[in-house]
C-alpha cells in the first residue's frame, strides 16, 4: 500500500482518533470512519478500495471531499489557509504582464472549472487541469483595452498534514486569450 493511498490515509486518521480517545481502539476507529463515509463496515471499505481506489466515498473518508475537482476551494483555519488563495496569487503573478496591458484593475478568478484530475498516491500529489476567466474592472475615463482573459492552467497540490498545499513551482499557465483577441471584440464592419 502506497503512503498516500486512501486506505493508508484512513488508517492514519483512525490511529489519531484512537490515540486521542481513552476508549477507542484502532479497529473501532476504522469502523467509525467507514460508517461515517456511508460504508456498512470497514471490510466493505477495503473491498471497494481494492477495485475502485478513488471511489467518492473513499475520497470523502480520506480527504474530506468526494471529488478531487472540489479540493482547490478548501479552506482550513482561515481564508488564507488553503490552496485557493495561493492559486489566486500565482495567477496574478503569472499574468502581471497581461494585466499591465489593460486599463482594468481588481482582477479576480471567475468560473473556475477543473477539466481533468490525476492523483499520484505514491507522492500525495494531485494534478489539476483547469480553465477560468480572469476578469477585471474597466478603469473609468480610460480607453478600453481589454478586461478579461480566458485561461487554461495546470495546478499541483500536495497532501500533507491532512490538508492540500499549493505547489508554486509546478503552476503553469498553458493558454491565455484576451477578450481583445476574440472576434466578438471587433465590430463586424471592422473585420
Amino acid at each position: 500500500m502506497s503512503h498516500y493511498s486512501c486506505l493508508k490515509i484512513i488508517s492514519t486518521k483512525a490511529k489519531k482518533m484512537a490515540r486521542a480517545s481513552s476508549v477507542l481502539t484502532h479497529s473501532q476507529a476504522l469502523e467509525i470512519i467507514a460508517k461515517q463515509s456511508s460504508f456498512s463496515n470497514y471490510h466493505e471499505l477495503t473491498r471497494v478500495a481494492k477495485y475502485a481506489p478513488l471511489e467518492p466515498r473513499l475520497l470523502m473518508a480520506a480527504f474530506g471531499d468526494s471529488d478531487f475537482a472540489d479540493v482547490i476551494h478548501n479552506y482550513y483555519d482561515t481564508y488564507t489557509d488553503g490552496p485557493y488563495t495561493a492559486f489566486e496569487m500565482a495567477v496574478e503573478h503569472e499574468l502581471s504582464g497581461e494585466i499591465a496591458s489593460t486599463n482594468a484593475n481588481d482582477f479576480t478568478v471567475e468560473d473556475l472549472t477543473v477539466t481533468e484530475t490525476h492523483y499520484d498516491e505514491n507522492k500525495g500529489i494531485l494534478n489539476l487541469k483547469v480553465s477560468f476567466l480572469y476578469q477585471g474592472d474597466q478603469l473609468p475615463d480610460h480607453a478600453y483595452s481589454g478586461s478579461e482573459f480566458e485561461v487554461d492552467a495546470n495546478i499541483s497540490l500536495l497532501w500533507r498534514d491532512e490538508k492540500w498545499i499549493f505547489i508554486d513551482d509546478d503552476f503553469e499557465i498553458t493558454n491565455v486569450v484576451s477578450d481583445t483577441e476574440q472576434a466578438e471584440y471587433y465590430d463586424a464592419e471592422d473585420i
